[in-house]
């Protein structure tokens, strides 16, 4: 895979030519390109595969060298946008423009690499695979630190407004209409993050509180339903013994 670098930082450059040999030995750096424009001119010229690109770059950003390249027939090449800013408009912007992820400086081999392996042809027989890929669990604050920070900064939103709204009637067509995405599009981004999907997370993630509730407080069971977003006691009562195999009542009495 012919790969074109386009960073305007010297040490983004150097960490992006250090890490892809590392990643898969089919990343071949074809060139590098100091700004938008220099990058336009290479991509015309060299045709690359795949553009990692930074964002924010002098006489061209990174976005509008993307939307000339589109429009300049570059049509089957992919584009990762590296950026230090999490601008959630340069985000959404890049989306609508199909670039394939988005990723937060600084780079880490990990997080490069759960991007580019399953771009490559045979990236199911790639052996590296660093990122630990398995689900989090719904205590997102327990996590290891910068663990979050290696998602998707789409990702990183949603579960922000999980831990913010679980409380309440929460749904992925709301929370894709909240983030301006489509439902599709979101889905496909949580499970390849999370490894479960939005409406497990979710459900783990409201049992979870359930837990701390019952065991933490005085609170009956019909009100810590109520309050991790669960109005019908009994179909909370089901959900809880199928998440944690025991019902609330065996679980408030093991905790005694």
């Amino acid at each position: 895979m012919k790969v074109l670098i386009v960073e305007d930082e010297a040490w983004a450059r150097d960490t992006l030519r250090s890490l892809l040999p590392q990643i898969a030995p089919q990343l071949r750096i074809i060139g590098e390109a100091y700004n938008g424009r220099q990058g336009l001119e290479h991509m015309l010229r060299l045709r690359p595969d795949l553009v990692i690109t930074d964002i924010r770059m002098a006489r061209m950003s990174g976005l509008e060298m993307i939307r000339a390249a589109l429009e300049g027939g570059l049509s089957g090449t992919r584009f990762v946008v590296i950026s230090a800013y999490s601008d959630f408009e340069l985000m959404r912007e890049a989306i609508r423009l199909g670039v394939t992820d988005y990723l937060m400086k600084p780079i880490t081999r990990e997080n490069l690499a759960s991007v580019l392996l399953p771009l490559l042809p045979d990236a199911q027989e790639v052996p590296f695979m660093a990122q630990d890929k398995a689900p989090l669990t719904a205590g997102t604050e327990s996590e290891e630190p910068g663990k979050i920070s290696s998602h998707h900064p789409v990702v990183r939103r949603a579960l922000e407004i999980i831990q913010q709204q679980y409380p309440n009637r929460l749904s992925l067509d709301a929370l894709s209409e909240t983030l301006r995405l489509s439902p599709e599009y979101l889905s496909s981004l949580f499970h390849r993050d999370m490894g479960i999907n939005f409406s497990a997370y979710l459900r783990t993630f409201r049992i979870e509180r359930a837990k701390e509730l019952l065991s933490g407080s005085d609170l009956l069971i019909y009100e810590v339903a109520a309050r991790v977003g669960y109005n019908d006691s009994k179909y909370f009562c089901k959900v809880f013994r199928e998440v944690t195999g025991v019902s609330p009542t065996e679980y408030i009495r093991s905790k005694l």
